[in-house]
């Protein structure tokens, strides 16, 4: 399993376009280093009989997701336990492709991946922390809904509460519009967690009492309040090309910051104050709410882990339905090593790129699990048979 492992790992880093799994094997050079360790049909049958779980075990169709155990818990906790996130981090949900015929799967035209499996991803710039696989027939697997809180919401929750809690330790957890901010934001308040996100006025995600898009505001005015019973989560408009609503519990109405912009497009309401920013420039620093700042800087978590996957990822085409999450187990569990190796050694990231470290990887573990030499083919004799008369 070791030597399949590493041999699925080189193929995804030397992956050309249009080239098969079998076309490794037929490559001169490769026939006498890295594929000598296994051969093509011992290969294919690995992929073909693969089971993670006990295959005497007779699982419903409810029950997919338990065909990756116990694996899958494995890898969860040895990467949260090699890695203590940083301060801020980001939940969205992530894409496993897979075209085939299943009720879990989701159809997303607008997303890069346009149709396979969905998760929810607790991620820290490209290190995958937590996840959560989810199903368009019976939301997420394991999820333990509260009573005040949306099966989006208590996704988020859960994954939140997989941190290390220990003295002096805080996190902040920035998402998008998808999730219901203002139930979320007060319960992740009582476990210490401050939280931000964009929040949907058609929704109801928003309070209307603080929604101004129908007065004239001027460009880059900040207004907002207190929402919430209790009071202690902020809510703000900024106005931007238009109207962009924020939900946040640590952050404030007057902190701003001095950045560089890029001019927005002038309208008859804007044009004053932009002008007077930027004059006849097309770049210009302009002071702008914290809060839209530090979402723009730390929502990118989740975005950056989807785009290693990318470039090399070892998925195969299969004719089962939950092989796909496996690959993307080990997809996973190759980029947060990776990301690990340039956390703890920093001339490691001049040295090795993310190819250079999926080949290092898998020659390091063909050296160590697979086969020194190939013991030579034996050759069998053919009769020569005279040809039939005409």
């Amino acid at each position: 399993m070791r030597v399949f492992l590493a041999l699925l790992i080189h193929m995804e880093a030397k992956r050309g376009a249009g080239l098969s799994p079998g076309a490794f094997w037929n490559i001169k050079e490769n026939r006498k280093s890295t594929f000598q360790a296994m051969g093509f049909k011992h290969f294919c049958q690995i992929k073909r009989y693969l089971h993670i779980s006990d295959p005497k075990l007779q699982l419903s169709r409810s029950e997919w997701f338990e065909k990756l155990e116990p694996l899958n818990s494995i890898i969860q906790s040895l990467c949260q336990q090699y890695y203590l996130p940083a301060l801020n981090l980001t939940v969205d949900e992530m894409m496993i492709r897979f075209g085939g015929c299943s009720k879990h799967t989701y159809r997303m035209p607008s997303q890069p991946i346009t149709e396979g499996y969905k998760g929810f991803a607790l991620c820290d710039v490209g290190y995958t922390y937590s996840w959560m696989f989810a199903s368009r027939s019976n939301t997420c697997a394991r999820l333990i809904l509260p009573e005040d809180l949306t099966p989006t919401g208590s996704t988020v929750y859960q994954l939140a509460s997989s941190f290390p809690y220990r003295s002096g330790l805080h996190f902040n957890i920035y998402m998008d519009n998808c999730f219901p901010l203002l139930a979320l934001l007060t319960k992740l308040r009582s476990l210490g967690i401050g939280g931000c996100g964009t929040a949907r006025i058609n929704a109801g995600a928003f309070p209307i009492q603080l929604d101004d898009r129908r007065k004239a505001i001027p460009w880059n005015e900040v207004s907002g309040g207190p929402v919430g019973q209790e009071g202690k989560v902020l809510g703000v408009q900024w106005q931007d090309n238009s109207a962009v609503h924020f939900l946040s519990t640590i952050h404030t109405l007057e902190e701003r910051i001095t950045v560089e912009r890029k001019k927005p497009r002038i309208s008859s309401s804007n044009g004053p104050a932009i002008r007077r920013v930027f004059g006849t420039a097309e770049r210009s620093n302009a002071a702008i709410p914290v809060i839209t700042n530090d979402y723009n800087g730390y929502k990118v978590g989740v975005d950056v882990a989807d785009q290693y996957p990318s470039y090399y990822f070892t998925q195969l085409k299969c004719l089962r339905n939950w092989p796909p999450l496996f690959y993307w187990l080990v997809d996973t569990t190759v980029i947060n090593s990776f990301l690990i190796a340039r956390r703890l050694s920093p001339p490691f990231r001049y040295k090795y790129t993310s190819r250079a470290f999926r080949l290092l990887l898998a020659e390091l573990l063909l050296e160590r699990y697979g086969h020194k030499g190939q013991a030579p083919r034996k050759a069998y004799y053919k009769r020569k048979t005279t040809p039939p008369p005409i």
